[in-house]
């Protein structure tokens, strides 16, 4: 995501508020590029220049049809974003810069559930479930759900979260220091 540049898009909202931010994508009419926002209630474009892109947000949990942008750029995790349950997607739901991604996400940390690509690290039951290079270890999870980018309270841009901070320690396969 480019957060040098940002972009206003003008949008309407509406009065129903969802119980968790969200987010749509609006299409620019002109060429067609998809932009991702964060938002906690119902969006409409606000001008003739924009338009939704058919993914409707689904107010009221974080089922499989709940609307996610796609896997950020700086990952190349395989998998579906849209029809794995929300904490285990292949790739961080972030619209956060990679950097900012990588630091709340923990990626490549030990003790967190995603990799040195920030995709999800495989479960497993013992060593022999890892391959060659890793190991079978205990991880806390960092629990986040989602990330996105919106306003500090300074006007700066800056990385949010939602989710709960944290969950069951999970076995997965982390790989071995060299």
């Amino acid at each position: 995501m480019d957060t040098d540049s940002p972009l206003a898009i003008p949008v309407c909202t509406g009065p129903e508020i969802y119980k968790l931010v969200t987010y749509t994508c609006l299409r620019r009419v002109s060429d067609g590029k998809e932009f991702w926002m964060a938002h906690n209630a119902v969006v409409r474009p606000a001008s003739s220049e924009w338009q939704l892109c058919g993914h409707e947000p689904h107010p009221d949990d974080l089922s499989p049809e709940w609307p996610r942008p796609p896997a950020p750029c700086a990952t190349r995790c395989g998998g579906s974003q849209q029809t794995a349950p929300p904490v285990l997607t292949p790739a961080p739901i972030s619209t956060c810069s990679p950097e900012d991604m990588r630091d709340m996400f923990r990626c490549g940390a030990a003790n967190s559930e995603r990799d040195e690509g920030c995709c999800r690290r495989p479960f497993c039951e013992t060593d022999d479930d890892c391959g060659d290079g890793a190991s079978c270890k205990r991880v806390d999870p960092v629990g986040f759900i989602y990330s996105w980018v919106g306003l500090a309270p300074d006007g700066s841009l800056s990385c949010n979260w939602a989710g709960a901070i944290g969950s069951a320690p999970e076995m997965l396969c982390v790989r071995n220091d060299p």
